[in-house]
């Protein structure tokens, strides 16, 4: 006789649940722009590398997409913080990365790291009328 109870240790259903759970937890993560608690989750647990071990690039596409968003709030922003939030291990690797991958510029003396200019990084006044 098959047991077919859903609190059987190796059970499909549960595995296929609990990785659905740990991918909806990393996405919320990540869409909340909670960054260092993304990496510090996602390197917590072997079975995310394995959830995501089919995916190319699966980490360096997520820290392009941190870049985008960070590109899009910020004009300048502490190395210290892209490194926590890329999780990249030290300041040349932060370097590197916002340098050749982002094309923005560091400030080695302050530690900052400047972005361009952009539409959505922009400083703008909006005036606003009411009618009465």
């Amino acid at each position: 006789a098959t047991n077919t109870s859903n609190n059987e240790p190796n059970n499909p259903t549960t595995d296929f649940v609990e990785s659905v759970q740990k991918l909806s937890h990393l996405s919320t993560l990540l869409e909340s722009a909670q960054y260092a608690q993304f990496w510090a989750t996602f390197n917590s647990d072997d079975l995310y590398a394995d959830l995501v071990a089919d995916a190319a690039g699966f980490e360096e596409l997520v820290r392009i997409r941190i870049a985008v968003e960070v590109g899009k709030a910020f004009r300048e922003i502490g190395a210290d913080v892209l490194e926590k939030w890329l999780d990249l291990r030290g300041r040349e690797a932060v370097e590197k990365f916002v340098g050749d991958v982002c094309g923005w510029e560091v400030e080695k003396g302050r530690g900052v790291v400047r972005i361009p200019r952009n539409k959505e990084n922009e400083a703008r006044s909006e005036v606003k009328s009411e009618r009465v």
